[in-house]
Formats: C-alpha cells, sequence, structure tokens
C-alpha cells in the first residue's frame, strides 16, 4: 500500500469509520437536558422575553416579537420538540425543528448578549441535524438498527463537536496567554462586574 493510499485510509477511519451510537446518543440525552434547563429559565419571564408586550432585542431581523398566546404556544411547543429530542423521538424531524427554533429565539433575543456558549448551541445543533441521534437509547430507534445490519454510527458528528469543543478552549487559553489583561487580572475584574 502506497503512503498516500495509507494516509487516505487514516483519514476516512479518522472521519468516517461506524462506531457504536451510545457515545452520540449521550451527548444527545445530556446536550437536551441542557438545553431543557436553558429554556426552563425564561419561564416565568416567557411573555416579558418573547412576546411583543416584553423587553426583547432582535439582531438583525425586524421586530419578530409574538402576541403573548403566540409566544406562549411558541415557547411549550420548543419544550416539547425539546422533549422529544432528549427522547430520541423522530430525531431527523426535532432536531431541525429544533434548530429552527433555537435561531428564532437567538436572533430574537440570545445574539445581543454575544455568548460563545450560544453559538456553539447552534453549532451542536446543526451538526446533530445530520447525525443518526436515534440508534440507541431513543423512542422508536431499536427497530431501525435491528433493520441495519451492524446498528453502527458514522463517527464524524463525534469528532465535529469534539474539534469545535478543542478550538473553543484553545482559542480562549491563547487568547488569555497573549492577553495583557488577563496577566494583571483586569479582564477578570470587568469579567465579574458583568451579569
Amino acid at each position: 500500500m502506497s503512503a498516500l493510499a495509507k494516509i487516505r485510509t487514516a483519514w476516512d477511519a479518522f472521519w468516517f469509520r461506524k462506531v457504536p451510537p451510545h457515545s452520540l446518543a449521550a451527548f444527545r440525552i445530556l446536550f437536551g437536558l441542557y438545553l431543557l434547563a436553558y429554556f426552563l429559565r425564561f419561564a416565568p419571564n416567557a411573555e416579558l422575553s418573547f412576546s411583543n408586550r416584553g423587553v426583547y432585542a432582535p439582531f438583525l431581523v425586524p421586530d419578530a416579537g409574538l402576541p403573548p398566546f403566540w409566544a406562549w404556544t411558541l415557547y411549550l411547543v420548543t419544550l416539547l420538540v425539546i422533549t422529544a429530542f432528549i427522547l430520541g423521538f423522530q430525531t431527523t424531524f426535532a432536531t431541525p425543528v429544533l434548530l429552527g427554533f433555537f435561531l428564532y429565539y437567538y436572533f430574537l433575543n440570545f445574539a445581543v448578549r454575544d455568548t460563545a456558549f450560544d453559538r456553539l448551541n447552534l453549532i451542536f445543533l446543526a451538526t446533530l441535524c445530520f447525525a443518526q441521534l436515534d440508534r440507541a437509547w431513543s423512542l422508536g430507534g431499536g427497530r431501525r438498527a435491528r433493520q441495519d445490519q451492524d446498528g453502527l454510527v458514522s463517527i464524524w458528528p463525534i469528532r465535529i463537536i469534539t474539534l469545535q469543543i478543542a478550538f473553543l478552549y484553545f482559542g480562549a487559553g491563547f487568547w488569555k496567554l497573549v492577553s495583557p489583561p488577563w496577566h494583571s487580572g483586569a479582564m477578570l475584574r470587568w469579567t465579574l462586574a458583568g451579569p
């Protein structure tokens, strides 16, 4: 086997080999629980945060606040979609819908905070739209896994998520290493003075 063929084989194995679905299912469940907690914290103030009777800050979109009844309806449907995502129920449908809802809330109110974790949530949801999330620990996933001969999933979504987290922490660490305000402690003072 030539050196180029070995490199290509190693590349394909790194990005596309088949692996058991359990780590992806565990990520789906834990990420879904995080999203559920993230959205449930808005429950006492959903009308204030998401309706046209409240205080919200649209980002790069026109005024998109719904009347209170529809804002509550959309909020409750979002919670149901997150629950379906956690349970692994119809994930090929639930994940893109969840991404759409998160984008709506992102541009309605979340983007003005400019937080890395909101952008990371979008990257994770976009990646998971193309993953086989219901192969393990899911409602209705067992039937589909039995139809496949191996029941395995491609590793590429796991690689994308892993690399994204590595890039995020490397970038933050590198910035702290080369930024003088982090060395003096001034940045920490101003960061803790925020929300």
